[in-house]
């Protein structure tokens, strides 16, 4: 395997996400997956929210215990991570409760998306233990959805080239 630094693994997940055409179930014909201009909390900026709109949150890097030591390439510890994809649902007063069915629908899209394995070389992404969260916001109308991943790749710590 190839070591990765995290903001490559980030970056690898965010370019697959892009890449996911969003379906008539949960979307409308101009809506699409968007990273977010704000890496965090794009739903506390009103100017950045807009349905689908995502962010791939690596803030956690984690050595597996039951690999910390015993699994390297070198300098290249095995990391099994947490990532976090969150992303704005637009829930329309009119039409709720379908709406939140969908939302659970494009989570599903982009779970299926994401761990299918044929994109993956070097970088593994599975299913966390507890997938989906769908979190109502105090912003009206709008829902957070949380899909958590476990994701497995050597860390280039030494390497600060592309």
């Amino acid at each position: 395997m190839i070591p990765y630094r995290p903001d490559q693994v980030r970056q690898a997940i965010t370019a697959r996400i892009r890449t996911l055409t969003a379906s008539s179930l949960y979307a409308g014909e101009n809506d699409a997956w968007r990273e977010s201009l704000d890496p965090l909390v794009q739903e506390w900026d009103p100017n950045t929210r807009a349905h689908l709109n995502f962010v791939v949150d690596d803030r956690d890097i984690d050595i597996n215990e039951l690999t910390r030591g015993t699994v390297s390439r070198g300098d290249a510890p095995y990391i099994d991570s947490q990532i976090v994809v969150r992303y704005l649902f637009n829930l329309p007063p009119k039409n709720r409760v379908n709406a939140w069915d969908a939302s659970i629908i494009s989570a599903t899209h982009l779970t299926s998306w994401l761990i299918e394995e044929s994109w993956q070389d070097e970088i593994h992404v599975f299913l966390d233990r507890r997938p989906i969260t769908r979190i109502p916001l105090d912003v009206q109308d709008w829902i957070a959805v949380e899909c958590r991943y476990r994701v497995n790749y050597f860390w280039a710590l030494g390497a600060l080239a592309t």
